[in-house]
């Protein structure tokens, strides 16, 4: 039945949502940092009326109604936040002969990484968007202490930065993401920038190349000429990687 539901783990409390064909190929999709599920709202409508999928929809932890635990130290890193999305499709029935097909954007796009890394038995196909691996540790690192010292100017600040959205974006998406940005667990946001951070690492190519899983199709879009760079630096699998620039 379509609606919102929790599955409670070890430290957080995942909010998900399923819609569509209960019985159709599970379709998981994973938004980005300081956002929610409702980044989705475009691409659930599609293909919920395509009939095909069991459309699933998750809050990372700490994001949205993912609340965190009392005892939860601010473990926000993408791993965990991988096995989260993992647990949450082992919940709905996600195995080795029913796997699913995962979206990610942004932090998402990290966090799916680390699915397919972890659990790649579970993984039926990968599509990422704009990963943040492609962000480069110059602007990661650079947006801790600003991050730290003046959480909603820094907000303002990294919303309105071309590395982050491309100089033709409507004024309305940035503040659209400035607000809801607002909204959010200030701590558990800055604590995942930070994990985030380190995770990555030194570069997108240093980061992905030992993550990549042989076998499971993948395509990636970017909206930039960057992007395709550190997926062709990482290396290119010509029969299971497609790479897009739009």
């Amino acid at each position: 039945m379509a609606g919102g539901a929790v599955l409670s783990l070890n430290s957080t409390d995942i909010f998900f949502t399923t819609q569509g064909n209960a019985t159709g190929i599970p379709f998981l999709l994973i938004h980005g940092w300081a956002a929610d599920q409702t980044d989705w709202a475009f691409q659930t409508m599609i293909l919920v009326l395509l009939q095909l999928f069991n459309v699933v929809t998750m809050d990372l932890r700490g994001h949205g109604r993912s609340t965190l635990s009392q005892s939860c130290s601010l473990v926000m890193d993408p791993v965990t936040m991988a096995d989260d999305a993992a647990a949450l499709l082992k919940h709905l029935g996600v195995s080795a002969s029913n796997k699913a097909i995962v979206v990610g954007h942004s932090l998402g796009g990290t966090v799916v990484t680390e699915l397919v890394h972890g659990y790649p038995d579970l993984i039926l196909g990968q599509v990422i968007v704009d990963p943040s691996y492609y962000l480069t540790p110059e602007v990661t690192e650079g947006l801790i202490p600003a991050l730290e010292e003046d959480f909603d100017s820094a907000v303002i600040a990294f919303w309105e930065n071309e590395v982050t959205y491309p100089a033709d974006t409507p004024d309305y998406i940035k503040e659209w993401h400035k607000l809801r940005t607002w909204v959010t667990d200030e701590m558990a946001m800055n604590a995942a920038w930070v994990q985030m951070s380190d995770a990555q690492g030194l570069s997108g190519m240093d980061y992905l190349r030992p993550k990549k899983i042989a076998g499971i199709p993948r395509l990636v879009l970017s909206n930039t000429e960057v992007g395709k760079e550190v997926e062709d630096a990482a290396g290119i699998d010509d029969e299971f990687d497609t790479v897009e620039v739009i």
